[in-house]
């Protein structure tokens, strides 16, 4: 199991419908990066196996970065008042703290950490 990091207005995670972000400020702020586009599927390959994986997310934005010339995809998922993304790097963490920033929110993990 994949441990998420989590953008949020309260303190923990698991509160995140008392203070939630709101599904129109979610779309709003996608319409505003140009690195971000709203998909309801993902797909990906199993590095391992080779498998094709496909995933039907609701509420899901994509992030389309290159790094060292790699063009990679990550999920950055709404559900609950809350945006999360499983197995976040620090490149994806730096992503999702100029997001905290613009939604006045904080970047935190499944225990409540911050970062």
């Amino acid at each position: 199991m994949s441990y998420s990091i989590h953008i949020i207005k309260t303190q923990y995670p698991w509160e995140s419908n008392e203070n939630p972000i709101t599904l129109e400020e979610w779309t709003k702020l996608i319409e505003t990066d140009s690195e971000m586009k709203i998909k309801n599927q993902f797909s990906s390959v199993n590095l391992q196996t080779l498998e094709k994986i496909t995933i039907k997310l609701k509420n899901t934005a994509i992030w389309t970065f290159k790094y060292d010339g790699i063009a990679y995809e990550v999920a950055f998922t709404y559900n609950r008042g809350k945006i999360s993304v499983s197995g976040a790097n620090d490149y994806v963490k730096e992503k999702m703290k100029k997001i905290a920033v613009k939604l006045s929110c904080r970047v935190v993990g499944d225990e409540g950490e911050e970062y």
